[in-house]
């Protein structure tokens, strides 16, 4: 499946997906789309279990809840940012941006296949 397929099945996936178990998010470089096409700032790279890169190579530290596929960026250049996990969990993994009041934005974030998020740019 492409990845335009993978983004329109997560933009699709309604909100209460995330009452089921989530796995743990691969490794890998998460390119998010916005309504305008690439959003750049709003991509990160999971370089770990508790490490994140966002496009420009700077990184921070992340939070990834199971129980509800929540992941939140704890500290760095996108400290304070949220992405719920949507989707069926057996899926290639996909993000949606959360606003302030936690509800999804028009971002969404599918993991771009096998891209190294340690090498940059993506």
């Amino acid at each position: 499946m492409n990845k335009y397929a993978m983004l329109l099945l997560a933009l699709l996936a309604p909100a209460s997906v995330a009452a089921q178990s989530w796995p743990p998010p691969p490794v890998g470089v998460y390119g998010c789309f916005g309504q305008r096409g690439p959003a750049a700032p709003m991509m990160f790279g999971l370089l770990d279990a508790t490490t994140y890169a966002n496009f420009d190579g700077k990184t921070g530290r992340y939070a990834y809840v199971l129980a509800s596929g929540l992941l939140t960026m704890i500290d760095g250049p996108l400290a304070g940012v949220k992405y719920q996990r949507v989707g069926a969990p057996e899926l290639n993994p996909a993000f949606r941006m959360l606003d302030a009041a936690g509800a999804l934005t028009a971002y969404s974030c599918p993991k771009e296949g096998t891209k190294d998020p340690r090498k940059h740019p993506w």
